[in-house]
């Protein structure tokens, strides 16, 4: 219920409370979310210890989409080696499309377990998943505990804790501080 003061100003209230209460707001240039992939690539960029080429795996550099098995098709999304592999998957359960979301990560799963086998289970193994609430957390539940019984490390990109142990892993075995 609203009252006004006089008649004049009734269609100035009515439309007031229409642009507020009823019409669709406007957005304002929605910011795209970007995949976290893309947010640690820029990271690793920032340190100077990623690189666009495959044979600088061996220069202690991050080669992101390095193929594990050309036969299987089956990528890393992140590979860093110095001595030991250091294999990343990155998965985004942020959308709604549950179908997707469990076929990416049965895919991250079976990379993880072919780098195993053809790396000698020399290997330290990260997946990195975005879950911004608990309820995409909560609806991704399948997908995290497929993902639990192959990865060694599993990480939400929103813990700032998470992301800083990885970062300072990655960054040491970059940097073969050990």
């Amino acid at each position: 219920m609203f009252t006004i003061q006089s008649n004049d100003n009734y269609e100035t209230k009515i439309t007031d409370l229409m642009n507020r209460l009823v019409n669709p707001q406007k957005q304002s240039h929605k910011q795209l979310k970007r995949k976290v992939f893309f947010e640690i690539k820029s990271t690793f960029m920032q340190h100077g210890i990623f690189s666009k080429y495959s044979e600088d795996l061996y220069q202690h550099k991050i080669v992101a989409n390095y193929p594990i098995s050309d036969d299987e098709g089956l990528v890393a999304d992140f590979l860093l080696k110095n001595g030991k592999y250091h294999l990343t998957e990155t998965l985004d359960f942020r959308s709604e499309n549950f179908k997707k979301q469990m076929g990416e990560a049965a895919v991250s799963a079976l990379t993880i377990s072919k780098a195993c086998e053809i790396y000698k289970y020399n290997i330290d193994s990260f997946v990195i998943y975005a879950a911004e609430t608990t309820a995409q957390e909560k609806t991704a539940k399948q997908q995290i505990n497929l993902l639990e019984k192959h990865a060694d490390n599993l990480i939400n990109a929103y813990s700032k804790e998470d992301m800083n142990f990885y970062y300072e892993k990655m960054l040491n075995a970059a940097s073969m501080l050990q």
